[in-house]
């Protein structure tokens, strides 16, 4: 179960130090299956019905999307369970893992392809969609983006957190 609170970072005035404040984090979990659920209706409009690309799907659950099919309808369970582990700021390790898979996965899928698609077959009918639908993938892949970097920096900012409280408690 998700901790009530867990550590933020928050500044009273440009040059203070950090100060820690408590963020409730018990819906993280809900957001991730969301933000996954949003990723896997752009995934699949893209897709075009099988006309389309499957790119967005690869992309958007690698490196579960690896796996033929069942991977493809992943991103709801993948990003879920990032907003599970970003709930727990002291399981920064684990989401600090998840997220290095996760981008690896992404690069695997960038170079080698997909399942369905392999190297480049899958950039030619990206391309075919992009001249088709651009609007709706790369407002797929702009949102896709901004919630990867968030993830990170949230990770980043659970760690460097969890660092600073375990150094207090040693000097202490």
């Amino acid at each position: 179960m998700p901790s009530e609170n867990a550590f933020a970072f928050a500044r009273s005035e440009p040059h203070a130090p950090v100060q820690m404040r408590n963020v409730n984090r018990t819906r993280w979990p809900w957001y991730g299956l969301a933000f996954g659920i949003v990723l896997f209706v752009l995934a699949f409009r893209s897709a075009g019905g099988g006309h389309g690309s499957y790119l967005p799907f690869a992309i958007f659950a690698a490196p579960l999307s690896l796996v033929p099919i069942f991977g493809f309808f992943a991103a709801p369970l993948l990003w879920a369970s990032i907003g599970w582990l970003l709930a727990e700021p002291q399981q920064w390790l684990a989401i600090i893992i998840t997220l290095s898979v996760h981008t690896a996965g992404v690069c695997l899928v960038l170079v080698l392809g997909n399942p369905l698609e392999p190297g480049g077959e899958q950039w030619r009918y990206f391309w075919e969609v992009e001249r088709v639908i651009p609007w709706w993938l790369w407002s797929a892949i702009i949102l896709y983006a901004a919630g990867l970097a968030s993830a990170w920096a949230l990770a980043i900012g659970s760690m460097r957190a969890n660092r600073h409280t375990s150094s207090t408690s040693v000097n202490a």
